[in-house]
């Protein structure tokens, strides 16, 4: 019995749990690219940065979320955080990026941390 050579290449980038397997390094490339994009917006403050990361990598690690589940969720985060990156992001997509994660991931307790962030940056919008 033979062991197959793994060798991942972060390209400088983190690691995240779930990004291994077919298609992984497409998925740690979104992961990261999402994560770049945070931190250097303008519009997002220190605690939504960090909100935003560990809801991230929240996501990517479950064990109780499918890769399905954990695409779409990751797709609407990246589209939550085009839209608050905006000085004047559409109330709309930004109600329907949350309803989104909040379906599917809205017990998580990064995902609840990053609800009250958006709270507190958007009072009454996400309801």
């Amino acid at each position: 019995m033979s062991k197959d050579n793994i060798k991942i290449d972060t390209g400088g980038g983190d690691v995240v749990g779930s990004a291994v397997g077919k298609g992984a390094k497409v998925k740690a490339q979104i992961i990261q690219s999402i994560k770049d994009n945070v931190a250097t917006s303008a519009n997002i403050d220190a605690k939504g940065q960090s909100a935003f990361t560990e809801a991230i990598e929240e996501v990517a690690t479950d064990s109780k979320l499918d890769a399905e589940e954990k695409e779409a969720i990751l797709e609407e985060l990246d589209q939550l955080r085009q839209q608050v990156a905006k000085e004047e992001p559409k109330e709309g997509l930004l109600k329907k990026s949350w309803g989104a994660i909040k379906a599917i991931a809205g017990t998580l307790p990064k995902i609840a941390a990053l609800g009250a962030w958006l709270s507190e940056k958007f009072p009454g919008v996400l309801g």
